[in-house]
């Protein structure tokens, strides 16, 4: 491809060059539920990746993973929010205000039960020096993405 009036050596258009990867892999995990026990122990896992490279610093990727590790702490056969849902159902029909923020304290204590395992795992991963540093991001990150 070259401009008019240019030849194709010294057009000042470049073609982008773009290279994609797809790859699969999967595998089984074993693990030691960590110091609590309460982490993923055993099972299998399986991935698709899919890359495309444009020529520089662009890239764009797509991920999917799944795996089916046991944990301790999974109750078989119930979902995760199931204990919220009554009380849920008490605030939206709820006749006054009053019951309603009354019965919405424990799903808002529920609702936050992850912030206390994510900032141990992000404190974990930094040195001391940058605990603050990555306290900020991660609740950066988490605003942006409305949780």
């Amino acid at each position: 491809m070259a401009q008019v009036g240019f030849s194709p050596e010294s057009s000042p258009y470049r073609p982008i060059r773009a290279r994609h990867l797809f790859g699969f892999s999967g595998g089984y995990v074993w693990g030691d539920a960590g110091e609590a026990g309460v982490g993923p122990t055993d099972g299998p896992f399986g991935g698709v990746t899919f890359d495309m490279l444009f020529g520089g610093p662009v890239a764009l990727s797509f991920n999917g993973w799944y795996a089916d590790l046991e944990r301790l702490v999974k109750v078989p056969g119930l979902p995760p929010g199931i204990i919220c849902l009554p009380f849920m159902v008490g605030v939206y029909t709820a006749s006054t205000p009053y019951v309603a923020l009354t019965l919405s304290i424990v799903p808002g204590l529920l609702f936050n039960v992850y912030l206390g395992n994510t900032l141990a795992m992000t404190h974990g991963m930094v040195g001391l020096r940058m605990r603050a540093m990555s306290s900020a991001i991660l609740f950066f990150i988490l605003n942006l993405i409305g949780l």
